[in-house]
């Protein structure tokens, strides 16, 4: 209890740095446990499923004339269940499925939405998902609907919702079922599961074509050799569909948790998370180590007063641990309302619903920052301060070992570079797939869901929309840019294949509405016509000009090409330039109507969406503008950034507390030296760069370092962008310059006050 009182009068008796030390440490911990509850929520996602080390989702990738294309999780119908029987030794069960997104349904007059997948009648045995009451053969009967148990209790409460009705524009379905969900960690998140066979009847089923299709098989064990094991799968898919001499398929089979956690994005993404989690770890406990060994001189004597009265290294060891682990908990505390106040920031730019990722299931992240912070910070400092030798109470204290310090601020210079280079490259990407051109006129057209079950219905709602006074003009298609199309080969010379295209069906003034450019020829009159764009002319050896009026096989049939338009994003920008054929189906009715709005487009479009629901006569159906929905494409991006800026300033506030520390120890340590100088002739601005230039030393080197860090992290992350900013290189030299600049200017603030006091004040304590 004597320790723990001492402890309390040293930390009462400096208030003010036990309140910096307190904050610096809540700051770090707060972030750490941020950082690394991302990690864990990444790496999680499709663990809830029973068993998900033998649950294995398929993939499909094609070879064309000899190139290998990328792997492509949507396949064919029929492979799964072909792997249930032609596998029998390895595979146990297997199933298909297709998501349909958000959907709403009607219960009466009250609205209940949630993620819509339709399944086959394997999928509760096939991904071990529990039924929690019900009859799971239901599953292959008409008018059926199996709830989530989450979905169930939001929208029904302690109300059995088996039997109620939930009706989608007129058709009915009846809850069959509820089922326990797996989260919204994962990569197929689902309220409600449906039967494919009523949602999609014999579309795409066959094995010709049809790769349309998520696919799972539930292993008996884990493979001995995964390649081994899709080549067993390539066997099962060459028996139905025998490689010619242009096109092959290879089957593949990974563990569904590598659908997410092991894509190309999240694990770039995860790497430098980690890396950003333990530098402010091991910053933030290393500030703190800093700050205490800055006080070394001043507190130098109240050790040796202890050690005069029998306390030992032990006791005086104890005593820091003890002091540190005060500090601690009130770092805890003021975590704890870090935490409270930026929950709702964090789960609007961060995550999406943000306290669900920390809950007591993550409770060890918190266990585990919190022990390793301490162990640095209690041991180093106690350690150090428990060598004080008793003569120390006759004597001022001076440290001669300057190393610790410097070493420790080359940590934290090093850390803040890193974080700064990461953050630069981070903000600019962002920007660049922002305002990079999508090759239309992405900031004036909106897109509207065609809910027509007929023609005339189709035309009559184009019509109602081509009315409204801030709508120019309409157009239809099956699809839209950067959201992706729909693949299918390409052929010429006598059926020989040539590559896989993106294409769509389009109305004959798309390219006007859109904001396309058309370089050469015009839209395709009938359907023995085509349109093309520039990379798909390129891949047929053919020039803008010349692909004009050629003839390629398309889906078996030969057609021409009638001409090229500029190329422009169909999927995103992880993506190379992909080649696009577009197909006049101003005949038939198409989901997707586009339309070129008055501007301001943002205020035409707020218009547009009161209009539909009169339009409709009913729910108004789902619209978007396309500005609007790149910012969602990459709005994971966009959190990314979010963090790091956070992460960002958040060390640097740690390190300006840290360097606050360690010149304040430089300008005590040195102030018998500077009040010489000054009596001698040395001017206010000559003590400060003395001093400053000490600390560049030190600071030059760090920041090299950091930011040749984040050259290599930022280029590994750039890497997974088929588009990316102009000049990395230069915008790495330009963070860590600023680094530097910002650390000079941080050691001239805190310095000069003192450089420039009465030389005759420093003297008078000597």
């Amino acid at each position: 209890m004597t320790r723990i009182h001492y402890v309390f009068k040293t930390l009462g008796a400096s208030w003010g740095t036990t309140i910096i030390k307190i904050l610096s440490l809540g700051l770090g911990l707060t972030m750490c446990c941020f950082i690394f509850a991302r990690i864990d929520h990444d790496s999680s996602f499709d663990s809830k499923f029973k068993d998900p080390s033998t649950l294995y989702q398929l993939w499909m990738q094609f070879s064309i004339d000899g190139k290998v294309l990328d792997k492509q999780v949507q396949c064919q119908y029929p492979l799964a269940q072909a792997c249930v029987d032609e596998l029998p030794d390895i595979v146990e069960s297997g199933t298909v499925l297709r998501s349909y997104g958000e959907k709403e349904f009607k219960n009466g007059e009250n609205l209940v939405k949630g993620n819509l997948i339709v399944v086959d009648s394997t999928f509760f045995e096939t991904m071990g998902v529990e039924l929690l009451s019900g009859d799971p053969k239901a599953l292959t009967a008409l008018n059926c609907i199996y709830i989530s148990d989450v979905a169930a209790k939001k929208y029904f409460g302690d109300e059995d919702p088996l039997g109620k009705d939930l009706y989608i524009n007129d058709y009915q379905l009846s809850i069959k079922g509820v089922f326990r969900s797996w989260g919204e960690e994962s990569t197929i998140p689902a309220d409600f599961v449906g039967n494919i066979i009523e949602w999609c009847g014999n579309y795409n089923r066959s094995w010709d074509g049809g790769d349309s299709w998520l696919e799972y098989i539930r292993l008996k064990h884990k493979p001995k050799s995964a390649e081994d094991f899709n080549r067993q799968i390539t066997t099962v898919i060459h028996h139905h569909t025998p490689p010619t001499k242009s096109i092959s398929v290879n089957g593949l089979a990974a563990p569904i948790h590598d659908t997410y956690a092991g894509s190309e994005q999240v694990r770039h993404m995860t790497l430098t998370l980690w890396i950003l989690g333990v530098a402010i770890l091991l910053i933030t406990a290393l500030n703190y180590v800093l700050l205490c060994i800055s006080a070394l001189s001043h507190r130098a004597k109240a050790i040796g007063v202890h050690k005069c009265n029998g306390a030992k290294n032990g006791t005086i060891f104890g005593m820091f641990v003890i002091e540190t682990g005060i500090i601690l908990l009130g770092a805890m505390v003021a975590g704890a309302f870090f935490w409270w106040l930026t929950n709702r920031f964090a789960q609007e730019t961060v995550y999406n619903n943000f306290a669900a990722y920390l809950g007591l299931d993550r409770l060890w992240i918190i266990v585990a920052v919190v022990v390793l912070i301490f162990c640095i910070s209690a041991l180093i400092p106690a350690k150090i301060f428990s060598n004080i030798p008793v003569t120390q109470v006759f004597r001022r204290y001076t440290e001669k070992k300057y190393g610790w310090k410097h070493a420790l601020l080359f940590i934290e210079f090093a850390g803040a570079a890193l974080v700064a280079g990461i953050l630069v490259i981070v903000i600019a990407q962002y920007n660049t797939l922002i305002n990079t051109n999508p090759g239309f006129d992405e900031d004036n057209v909106a897109c509207v869901y065609n809910p027509s079950n007929t023609r005339e219905q189709s035309e009559a709602f184009i019509a109602a929309l081509q009315n409204l006074p801030y709508v120019e003009s309409v157009t239809k298609s099956n699809g839209f840019p950067g959201y992706g199309y729909s693949g299918e080969i390409i052929g010429k010379d006598a059926g020989k294949a040539l590559f896989s295209t993106r294409f769509d069906y389009l109305g004959d003034n798309y390219i006007e509405v859109m904001g396309m450019t058309m370089l050469a020829g015009k839209f395709p009159a009938d359907s023995s016509e085509v349109l093309i764009n520039e990379k798909f002319a390129e891949l047929i050896g053919e020039t803008t000009e010349s692909a004009v009026g050629k003839r390629i096989t398309y889906s078996s049939y030969p057609v021409n090409i009638s001409g090229v338009i500029k190329d422009f994003t169909t999927g995103n920008y992880y993506q190379e330039q992909q080649p696009f054929l577009g197909i006049n189906a101003q005949k038939y009715i198409l989901p997707w109507l586009s339309m070129r709005l008055a501007s301001p487009a943002r205020e035409s479009y707020m218009k547009l969406t009161e209009a539909l629901p009169e339009i409709t006569g009913g729910e108004a159906p789902y619209s978007f503008l396309f500005a609007n929905r790149k910012v969602e494409t990459y709005k994971d991006i966009a959190q990314f950034q979010s963090l790091v800026i956070i992460a960002a300033i958040i060390l640097m506030i740690i390190c300006a507390i840290g360097m606050t520390g360690y010149l304040s120890d430089e300008m005590r340590r040195r102030s018998r030296e500077i009040a010489i100088r000054k009596v001698n002739g040395a001017t206010t601005s000559s003590v400060v760069g003395l001093i400053c230039r000490s600390v560049l030393m030190t600071a030059l080197p760090a920041v090299v370092t950091g930011t040749a860090i984040a050259w290599y992290l930022g280029s590994l992350w750039l890497n997974q962008f088929a588009v990316t900013l102009h000049s990395a290189a230069a915008a790495f030299i330009l963070s860590g310059i600023g680094t530097l600049l910002l650390i000079m200017l941080v050691s001239v603030a805190l310095t000069v006050r003192r450089a420039s006091a009465n030389p005759t004040e420093n003297l008078k304590s000597e």
